[in-house]
């Protein structure tokens, strides 16, 4: 898996990342199991699915390693610069201006850092499931629209890689 491998090059014990729209924290969860972070934060719009990741990283005995911000992608309370990766899942389809939300995400990152969106890619199951909340919504991505998104906001893609209904581009901010 990609993700998996690019996370084992990068990530040591002094690694800050944040998951942007983390829900119930799959990815969180699974990078706190597998990998020696220093901090992640986990922000999503559900008290209810941060509160299921507090609880569930205590049990993994990593409370103080999470913390959770309750909010919204458009209105971050993070500070710039704070995380080393941030990642964001299946929720840049939902915006009408990926652009927007991914240069919001881009200040996240350290000089150095890195972007990792994972979403739908332009398939009929794609399509099906990534049309979004609202009618304005962007809808699924191809690579090579989701990597003109990253140049967009100068961000250089690094990787690509799409599998049957999902894309994951990962870009690095220079």
């Amino acid at each position: 898996d990609t993700f998996i491998t690019f996370m084992d090059e990068k990530v040591d014990e002094d690694t800050v990342i944040a998951d942007i729209g983390s829900g119930k924290g799959y990815y969180t969860l699974k990078m706190l199991k597998q990998f020696p972070l220093k901090k992640i934060y986990c922000l999503d719009r559900s008290q209810n699915s941060l509160q299921y990741i507090k609880n569930k990283a205590d049990k993994l005995g990593h409370y103080d390693k999470v913390q959770t911000v309750c909010g919204d992608i458009n209105n971050m309370e993070l500070q710039k610069n704070c995380a080393d990766i941030v990642m964001c899942n299946t929720l840049l389809h939902e915006f009408e201006k990926p652009e927007e939300i991914l240069q919001n995400l881009k200040d996240l990152i350290r000089n150095k850092g890195y972007l990792i969106i994972i979403d739908f890619n332009d398939t009929w199951l794609g399509r099906f499931a990534g049309r979004g909340y609202k009618d304005n919504a962007h809808g699924a991505f191809t690579v090579k629209s989701l990597d003109m998104a990253f140049k967009a906001v100068g961000l250089k893609s690094c990787r690509s890689v799409s599998s049957k209904h999902l894309i994951m581009c990962i870009g690095r901010k220079e």
